[in-house]
């Protein structure tokens, strides 16, 4: 059975999350690096390039665009850098589980924001 399109997601997450949770802002994130390459995290990284098969791995948060609100990230073990939003992003000084709960609450925003739209359009 395959997944009516009607049915995903159309809203942006990180419109939904809530930054004041985060113990650090963007900038702190970046100076507690301590190491040269960058503040070690953990980010998705696609196995395959299709988007679908990912596993979280080392990475290192090197910058931080104000404007597009992403960070730069290098993957530690295969050297390539890609700009991904925060949630994307799990420091390795951050409580996984607090982190966690946040991806959820902000998942569920969305969710109740699309259903909200999707009823508002069914009339």
């Amino acid at each position: 059975v395959g997944t009516d399109p009607a049915l995903s997601h159309f809203l942006p997450l990180e419109e939904f999350d809530d930054d004041e949770l985060d113990v650090y802002q963007p900038r702190e994130w970046l100076a507690r690096g301590g190491d040269p390459r960058g503040t070690p995290a953990r980010s998705k990284f696609h196995l395959n390039g299709s988007g679908q098969l990912a596993d979280w791995a080392q990475c290192f948060v090197q910058q931080y665009n104000e404007i597009t609100n992403e960070f730069q990230i290098e993957w530690q073990d295969v050297g390539k850098t890609k700009w991904v939003k925060r949630l994307n992003i799990v420091f390795n000084e951050e409580d996984p589980e607090v982190w966690h709960q946040r991806l959820e609450n902000t998942m569920e925003l969305r969710a109740d924001a699309e259903a909200g739209i999707r009823l508002l359009l069914a009339h």
